[in-house]
């Protein structure tokens, strides 16, 4: 998903603090370009980020709450949605 200059604008991305911002932005570079859907894994998010475990996982709880993403649980992975940035298109 390409993650447009326009999205930095909106109420939602202002509502993000600098970790779930890093994250996010890790993840579009993981999604495909349709939908904005990833699954990277917490390994694969550590490394990109340097975070701790718990810090991605607790960023992505309030991404979650505060609409920012969508997680799905797939077994004992998790699928990541980012479409809700395609409405501020």
């Amino acid at each position: 998903m390409l993650f447009r200059a326009k999205y930095y604008k909106t109420d939602l991305w202002k509502s993000l603090g600098k970790s779930e911002r890093i994250i996010l932005l890790v993840l579009a570079t993981y999604s495909d370009k349709f939908g904005g859907k990833c699954f990277p894994s917490i390994t694969k998010l550590r490394e990109a980020t340097t975070m701790k475990r718990n810090t991605i996982c607790d960023n992505i709880k309030l991404m979650v709450v505060k609409g920012a993403l969508s997680k799905i649980k797939k077994g004992r992975s998790s699928h990541y949605d980012l479409s809700v940035w395609k409405n501020h298109d």
